[in-house]
């Protein structure tokens, strides 16, 4: 007889501490660390330590993270343990988000540029929108504030100016439709993809041709643990150095050098003396300093089959301008994905914001021409109204109560579907539907003043004096406008992806089909005649007596707008042992913009790549990692800033007209509408070369563009005017432009001293080569640059009468200036310019202009800046880390060469 005992263990919990690092000691943040086979895990902290309780003995922990080889730990009996990853070199040729897929980094032979959320330091730069973030990251792109107020959007170009008109900004596309990157938070972003040349953009079509700005979120995680995070930051602005006037006493002095005789001697006299206030309009207008506050609570987590994230973000920020400047933003994010089965994948995006813009009246140029012997206020405590050159006073309405304000609602949701049938082909289905609302207000409140006359003293300080001007205020000049518009848009987007991959061969194959419907609606009114000053509402106020109120909308005015397109896209990408490549796409665009003979517009692309470091006889070339040649050639569209001018619009006129002596109502077309119209297209060349060296430390890159921009949408000159019309659109120009991008970057680490310093600089012009039928009242000539400019060219001053008496032609006829007028006055006068008589007149027949006219006029202006497009932009960042201090900075530098030329309009 035998007995046979079994041993039982029981395994009793415990946690388990660890610190993870790299191969130099520095501590990995963010790194996954899951139980292996469970859902258990947990991430490493900002110093890279974790704690974690397995299940058994016998469990494995799995260490992954973006950048560094997966690492398998058996735990035993460990309570405290170290992990070192090494980096992973395969995984450091990067993915990089392209139209609707992305790419490894190595494969990309389009002009696409990935800068990801840590390269911008978006955790802890106190930048109030994305655009605001990308400054000095990127070569060629530029970004232009018109506005100083707080939360303004600055316009944004790729490669410069290529079109004419409005019709410049990127495209924006944020997780695959059409948004802004005002509307989220800089924190929410995962990486941005700048789209450059046709190979690239020709998927986005008709809205592609001025480059394409890739947004990409963050994604719910998997996993992972619940976590909640919360991250403020508060910063200060500052003017650090206002602009000084001059004061009294130069201003007058400069004034008599230019024009003799504008101040007697007795104001001068009183300047030097120190009579004047000698106020600078600038510093009286503008804070010494404004607070910016961002809150954010960010909600992630995971199991091995969904994953979530929840974000909601506050911002506020003031403005540096006096009285009540303001912008606050809040959003909220939730994206989920879910895994139904092996097969299904589903999820949902969605963001809900409001923004809220308010701003005072301050006009910039005003202070700029401040006039510095006027205060702001006289002696008796009264507005001073001819502060500046304007007869305006910026200070008193700053602080008048006039102001304009909006508030912007948008709701985004976006779900999708993904289904993998077998291996390499999916199928995804993505809908959007946003719904915007947006109130605008802009208030006028006008101001009891005092006129003071600079030359008689006795206006400073007497009351009673004769040459003191009172202006009261009159209710009729208190004004309120109002606008509210409301739009929703439904856009849905299916595509059919296959990725095939065998031996030295690789393929991708990408089919889709977008299509966006719209519509909008303004109702706009204004009043004035506002009793008081403090009740701000419409049925307070009286019916304005003219048209020229909100935007010319008059009293109460409704539009309406809806908008339809429908597209055909398609890319496909073959690659041969990594090291040759290949990639052909198309957009076909329907658009309800134009007729049905010209609905639709075709764009195709093809590019070429060579990885020339992958070749035999780079193996022993040990310090370049990648090498690579590319080239494109392709065109995409644009169908401009169309809007409502391919509507036929009608307008009611209550009035109408006289018929059997009484007044008949009518309707009346209001617009004219070509029916010629076509797509604006432009054709682009892009070759560019890529270098990394050193095992990764240097990037280079540099690119050559040629950008052929045709049928430019704009107003042409018609018949319109015969009907009571305005300018008619068409297709009447044609520009060039080319230009260069150069970037290098490169990044170290030193013990636990991190290091990164990047450059980059761009020179790019353009030439309008054709005009047909289009308006010469900007300017615009042929062989010149979109934003050419002229203007009259000058000899000096006429210093003395004789030297007015004697500025003639070359027969003795005096010139004749008085269609053209100075700083003082116009025509000839002592202290005035001397306008050069330009060669207009071919005297003996010869074919050149030998002799001028006699007369300056408008055949006498010049190319003032031909070059008015040739444009230099210069980026640089920094960025330093020790152990838990980072430090970053960066900057833009746009030069313009201005040059004078010679050619007459």
């Amino acid at each position: 007889m035998s007995v046979e005992s079994k041993k039982t263990t029981n395994y009793l919990q415990q946690q388990v501490k660890g610190l993870i690092t790299d191969v130099n000691g520095q501590p990995i943040p963010g790194v996954n660390i899951v139980e292996k086979g469970t859902t258990n895990g947990v991430q490493s902290d900002f110093d890279g330590g974790f704690f974690i309780t397995p299940s058994s003995d016998n469990a494995v922990l799995v260490f992954s993270f973006v950048g560094f080889v997966t690492k398998e730990v058996p735990i035993g009996s460990q309570t405290d343990i170290t992990v070192v990853l090494a980096e992973d070199i395969a995984q450091l040729d990067e993915v990089v988000v392209v139209g609707y897929g992305t790419q490894n980094s190595s494969k990309v032979v389009s002009s696409v540029v990935q800068v990801t959320n840590k390269e911008l330091n978006l955790e802890k730069r106190p930048v109030t929108n994305g655009y605001s973030a990308l400054v000095g990251s990127v070569p060629g792109l530029v970004m232009n504030n018109t506005s100083g107020s707080p939360g303004a959007i600055p316009s944004i170009q790729i490669r410069g100016t290529s079109t004419i008109g409005d019709a410049n900004d990127v495209l924006v596309i944020i997780d695959n439709f059409e948004g802004s990157l005002s509307d989220i938070n800089p924190q929410d972003i995962e990486s941005v993809s700048v789209l450059k040349d046709a190979s690239a953009v020709a998927v986005y079509g008709a809205r592609g041709a001025n480059g394409v700005l890739l947004v990409t979120t963050k994604k719910a995680s998997r996993n992972k643990k619940t976590t909640v995070s919360y991250n403020m930051t508060s910063s200060i602005q500052t003017t650090p150095r206002l602009q000084q006037t001059l004061n009294s006493s130069q201003y007058m002095a400069f004034q008599n050098d230019i024009a003799p005789g504008t101040w007697d001697e007795n104001s001068v006299s009183l300047a030097n003396s120190g009579f004047y206030p000698d106020t600078n309009w600038i510093e009286e207008i503008f804070e010494s300093s404004a607070v910016q506050q961002s809150h954010s609570l960010t909600l992630s987590g995971g199991s091995e089959n969904t994953g979530y994230l929840m974000t909601g973000s506050y911002l506020t920020q003031e403005g540096l301008a006096l009285g009540e400047d303001k912008f606050e933003r809040l959003n909220l994010r939730l994206k989920m994905d879910t895994d139904i089965n092996s097969w299904l994948n589903v999820g949902t995006n969605t963001l809900i914001s409001n923004r809220v813009d308010k701003s005072v009246e301050v006009v910039g140029g005003t202070n700029v021409r401040g006039l510095p012997f006027y205060p702001v206020k006289s002696e008796d405590d009264l507005w001073v109204s001819n502060g500046t050159a304007d007869g305006a006073n910026p200070v008193a309405s700053a602080s008048s109560g006039s102001f304009s304000e909006s508030d912007l609602d948008r709701v985004n949701v976006q779900l999708y579907a993904k289904i993998t049938p077998v291996k390499g082909l999916s199928l995804e289905e993505r809908v959007s539907y946003i719904k915007t609302n947006e109130y605008a207000r802009a208030w006028s409140n006008p101001f009891a003043s005092v006129g003071l006359d600079a030359t008689d003293p006795d206006s400073y300080t007497n009351p009673d004096s004769a040459n003191r001007d009172y202006f009261s205020v009159s209710t009729d000049e208190r004004m309120l406008e109002v606008q509210s518009t409301k739009s929703h848009n439904f856009r849905s987007l299916t595509s059919l992806t296959y990725e095939f991959e065998k031996g030295k061969h690789s393929a991708k194959a990408f089919l889709a089909i977008q299509s966006e419907s719209g519509e909008s609606e303004l109702l706009a009114a204004s009043r004035t005649g506002f009793l008081f000053d403090n009740i701000i509402s419409l049925n307070q106020g009286e019916l304005v007596n003219d048209s020229n109120t909100y935007d010319g909308l008059g009293n109460t005015e409704i539009r309406g707008g809806n908008a339809r397109t429908l597209s055909y896209i398609g890319r496909f990408n073959y690659s041969f042992a990594d090291k040759y490549l290949i990639e052909a796409a198309f957009r076909r665009d329907g658009s309800s913009y134009f007729t049905d003979e010209n609905k639709w517009g075709f764009f195709p692309s093809v590019a070429v790549g060579w990885v020339a470091s992958r070749e035999k006889f780079f193996d022993n070339v040990n310090f370049v990692n990648l090498l690579k040649f590319r080239g494109s050639y392709g065109s995409a569209g644009s169908d401009g800033t169309l809007g409502s001018v391919t509507q036929q619009l009608v307008t009611y006129d209550a009035s109408g007209y006289p018929l059997g002596g009484v007044s008949n109502a009518r309707l009346g077309v209001d617009n004219f509408v070509n029916p010629d119209l076509i797509w604006e297209t432009s054709t682009i060349l892009n070759i560019g070369i890529d270098a990394s060296l050193f095992n990764r430390k240097l990037d280079i890159g540099a690119e050559y563009f040629v950008n052929n921009r045709k049928d430019i949408l704009d107003n042409i000159s018609s018949t319109a005017y015969e009907y009571g019309f305005g300018d008619a659109q068409g297709n009447p120009y044609d520009v060039r432009s080319s230009g260069w991008d150069f970037n290098i970057k490169h990044k170290n680490t030193i013990g636990k001293f991190k290091y990164s310093v990047g450059a980059n600089i761009s020179n790019y012009d353009n030439e309008i080569t054709r005009i047909e039928g289009g308006s010469e009242s900007n300017n615009l000539q042929v062989g010149l640059s979109v934003n050419n400019r002229f203007g009259y060219q000058v000899d000096g001053f006429f210093d003395s009468q004789e030297e007015i008496d004697t500025y003639v032609t070359s027969d003795g006829t005096l010139i004749d200036q008085s269609n053209v007028s100075g700083a003082s006055g116009v025509g000839t006068y002592l202290g005035g310019f001397k306008y050069i008589d330009q060669l207009t007149i071919d005297s003996d027949g010869d074919g050149v202009m030998d002799t001028g006219d006699g007369v300056i006029d408008s055949e006498d202006r010049v190319t003032i800046d031909d070059n008015s497009d040739r444009n230099w932009n210069v980026g640089f960042n920094l960025g330093v880390s020790y152990e838990n201090l980072t430090l970053s900075a960066r900057f833009m530098v746009h030069l313009t060469i201005i040059s004078i030329g010679t050619q007459q309009m």
